[in-house]
């Protein structure tokens, strides 16, 4: 018999797109979440970043425009909830305006 076991996650996949992407509205949420279901004995386990956090013309590398702080502001907000920070990363997000993708082409 294996045990199963769950985790609760906050993704900003259907929250933020594009310039709302910013560290302090990924905070705001994340809080307003998490301390939401304290009430009930529950917390989030994640935070996932998702599409958005780094550069296009980079091989990721943190979007400082949306990001002024680095990751770490987020990390750092969220550590004390127990929560961990995870990004959304896909190599079909590598841009052809960067060496990496013009070095390697993923084949699907």
């Amino acid at each position: 018999l294996v045990t199963a076991t769950f985790a609760t996650v906050y993704n900003t996949w259907y929250d933020f797109r594009k310039l709302n992407l910013k560290s302090d509205n990924v905070v705001q949420n994340f809080l307003k979440i998490c301390n939401g279901l304290r009430s009930y004995g529950a917390g989030l386990d994640y935070c996932l970043i998702d599409d958005g956090w780094f550069k296009t013309s980079s091989v990721y590398q943190t979007n400082t425009d949306l990001f002024p702080n680095g990751l770490s502001e987020v990390s750092d907000a969220i550590t004390p909830y127990g929560a961990h920070l995870g990004l959304w990363l896909a190599y079909s997000s590598l841009q052809s305006d960067n060496n990496y993708s013009v070095q390697y082409t993923v084949a699907y």
